[in-house]
């Protein structure tokens, strides 16, 4: 049986996370400069949960940049991890 994925939610997180109980992603709201690491980190944490690469550049539209693939997305968080912002980004801490 196939794992149903979860629902693509914007949210105030530090990194993209699965809410268990609810079958939501998580999605951090970009917040600057670091935005390159995170829209990768988010294209990650997508296709990883079921997201296909026309998926991701449906709902993620102008944030991607236009030469970015789907293997380009996999290198750049091979080489470089995956991002997530400090606890107090919001101005409150993220509950783990």
């Amino acid at each position: 049986m196939k794992k149903e994925r979860p629902k693509y939610v914007l949210a105030k997180v530090n990194k993209p996370k699965v809410k268990k109980k609810t079958n939501e992603l998580l999605i951090p709201l970009i917040t600057l400069p670091d935005t390159r690491l995170m829209e990768a980190t988010i294209c990650y944490a997508m296709m990883e949960n079921g997201y296909t690469w026309k998926e991701v550049k449906r709902y993620r539209g102008n944030c991607i940049p236009h030469d970015w693939t789907k293997a380009r997305v996999y290198n750049h968080i091979a080489r470089n991890g995956t991002a997530c912002y400090p606890n107090d980004v919001w101005g409150h801490v993220q509950p783990s």
